[in-house]
């Protein structure tokens, strides 16, 4: 894969770094990077999480994708890894901040994760040059570059001390918001989150809490509404039945169905009595 280089004051999704002197230099990427500024939510935590910290980022970040949101992560086991699959199975932009060069995949075992991430209009980025190995200090150095990204830092899980405290540090330093979820105050991996939140960090339990602290109203910022080809042959043709609505998107009858039911959870569609679909606004 071709690595670019590129300067933040050039790019429309990297200006915000211009602001923080220290991160103001050459970026080297893979994949494409957005051509506009949108939100950007840095979703961070353990490597070592819980099944219920892994399910949340999966979750979070996969409905945060699908309201046009770039979900970033540092490619790390646990929490990271969860992050950036959610991003995927949303079908929105996920990015990787990563503390080496891009010549290498670290952990290795993330490589097919990483394939996945440019194969859905992703990108990985790293402010470090091909051939730059992986040492300890320099994930302490990405985090800043996850906090300089990013309009919004949520915490999953971490213990009392992790490198995700640093990531929040930074992020407070450069006045962007954080967020955390509550989680048993008996789990080790809580202990962060909850802290978090003692301190003033944003108590989230639920993908649109994340959106109302970015000033976005969940209805009219999703993804669906903008970009989703069922919603946009619905709003043209009026009501269709699954068969038509299959050959007017261009979908398999399985790939429908999927986008249906994600749809119709989110209220943006609804079928009537006689298996008609309508946009909610046409109903």
């Amino acid at each position: 894969m071709k690595i670019n280089t590129i300067t933040p004051d050039t790019s429309p999704f990297l200006k915000s770094l211009c602001s923080v002197a220290e991160l103001t230099k050459i970026v080297y990427t893979i994949g494409a990077l957005p051509t506009e500024r949108r939100p950007v939510v840095a979703i961070i935590g353990t490597r070592k999480p819980t099944i219920y910290g892994t399910r949340v980022a999966c979750n979070f970040a996969e409905a945060l994708s699908r309201h046009n949101i770039i979900v970033i992560s540092g490619l790390a086991y646990g929490i990271d890894a969860a992050a950036h699959r959610g991003a995927v199975q949303g079908g929105g932009v996920s990015g990787a901040v990563l503390a080496h060069g891009l010549d290498i995949i670290y952990p290795s075992a993330h490589t097919n994760l990483a394939d996945k991430i440019l194969a859905s209009g992703g990108f990985l980025l790293s402010p470090y040059p091909p051939g730059t190995t992986v040492h300890k200090y320099r994930f302490l150095e990405r985090n800043q570059w996850l906090a300089g990204l990013a309009d919004l830092v949520l915490v999953v899980e971490a213990e009392q001390r992790s490198g995700t405290h640093a990531t929040v540090r930074y992020a407070l330093d450069y006045g962007k918001e954080v967020a955390a979820i509550p989680g048993p105050i008996d789990s080790p991996t809580s202990v962060g989150p909850n802290q978090l939140i003692s301190q003033g960090a944003h108590p989230v339990s639920h993908p649109n809490d994340i959106l109302y602290i970015l000033g976005i109203n969940p209805r009219r910022q999703s993804i669906a509404i903008v970009d989703n080809p069922v919603i946009n042959s619905l709003k043209q043709h009026g009501p269709q039945s699954a068969d038509d609505l299959s050959s007017s998107c261009h979908l398999s009858i399985s790939q429908l169905l999927s986008q249906l039911t994600k749809l119709e959870l989110d209220k943006l569609i609804q079928r009537d009595s006689s298996g008609l679909w309508h946009a909610i606004d046409e109903i």
